[in-house]
């Protein structure tokens, strides 16, 4: 079995409200793919940050997913971690 984001696979639909105009944010996909214009096609699980180590950096990759949400009424980001799942 392995571990899959469940907002990437259409199994959550995760509403965010903007805190400054409680309007509903958009989700704008995995915070990876915003680093390098290679991102979108960059395989997640090796994907690394500079300021981690290499153990944190492969919990966190088998753990978590890093979305970016956006409110196109204030123009504000965020980001949200999602808790992958077993399928």
């Amino acid at each position: 079995m392995e571990k899959v984001c469940p907002l990437c696979n259409g199994m959550l639909d995760q509403k965010v409200v903007c805190h400054h105009c409680r309007d509903t944010m958009e989700n704008w996909g995995v915070l990876d793919n915003y680093f390098d214009r290679y991102g979108p096609y960059l395989d997640h699980d090796f994907f690394s940050y500079p300021w981690e180590e290499e153990r944190e950096r492969e919990v966190n990759n088998r753990q978590y997913c890093t979305h970016y949400m956006y409110c196109p009424h204030c123009q504000e980001g965020i980001t949200r971690i999602i808790t992958k799942r077993y399928i």
